[in-house]
């Protein structure tokens, strides 16, 4: 008896066909965007907290603290835009 043909192998199982015959994505981008999220998280509570800080400069009347609270929040916003850009998008 001849050996049958097809996508058999030994032990009788079948070799993967179709989307299973595909190679695992790449997970190295997911770990890199973890990682990139867990910074922004970080700089987005930051940037909260100098919002606060500048409402309240504003509200004691204290014209210095207000500009560089909101001028501080207006630099991390800029980090924080350039750091989203880094993420892979799905």
């Amino acid at each position: 008896m001849s050996a049958p043909a097809g996508p058999h192998v030994r032990g009788g199982t079948h070799r993967p066909v179709g989307r299973a015959a595909v190679a695992p994505p790449d997970r190295s981008r997911y770990k890199r965007s973890g990682g990139i999220a867990a910074y922004l998280l970080v700089m987005v509570s930051l940037q909260i907290f100098l919002l606060v800080v500048a409402v309240e400069g504003v509200l004691a009347h204290e014209g210095g603290l207000a500009r560089a609270a909101a001028g501080l929040s207006v630099g991390l916003w800029l980090i924080v835009v350039a750091l989203r850009r880094l993420m892979p998008h799905e």
